[in-house]
């Protein structure tokens, strides 16, 4: 039998899915567990509507948030920025990122942006190989020193 694969809007029922999904990013990439920056915009996105869904046969199995205004230090205009995005650890690998990456290009486009913006932390490696896969290019790099 074939997987159906929708992507759908999110629901204020999907909020347990959205703050599980977020603990897992924040594990990967090490950020303190006190630290809830990631998690407000996220909620904020939830509230906007800017969160899609990936189910396999009717199971939540991913999501990608998205902020159509985000201010970028380097650039004047709103830009589309890709919050978050996370998928399940048993059904990474298979494709799943990509998919809902193609889904926002097209909202993306609709909206009038011509690029997309996204971060990746260091230490997750499979973000960065990712986007360098999918043709993303560095703009600009943070360093960061302990005193």
């Amino acid at each position: 039998m074939k997987d159906r694969l929708v992507i759908r809007a999110v629901k204020n029922a999907d909020k347990d899915f959205l703050v599980k999904g977020n603990d897992e990013i924040k594990r990967v990439e090490k950020q303190s567990k006190s630290d809830n920056d990631d998690l407000i915009r996220l909620f904020k996105a939830l509230k906007k509507k800017n969160i899609k869904i990936l189910e396999k046969n009717n199971k939540i199995v991913g999501f990608i948030a998205y902020d159509l205004n985000h201010k970028l230090m380097f650039y004047s205009k709103p830009a589309f920025w890709i919050l978050e995005i996370y998928i399940t650890k048993t059904e990474r690998q298979k494709g799943y990122t990509k998919l809902l990456y193609k889904h926002v290009y097209k909202i993306a486009k609709e909206k009038g942006y011509k690029n997309i913006y996204c971060d990746a932390y260091a230490v997750n490696k499979d973000a960065i190989t990712f986007h360098k896969l999918n043709n993303f290019r560095p703009v600009y790099t943070v360093y960061e020193k302990k005193i």
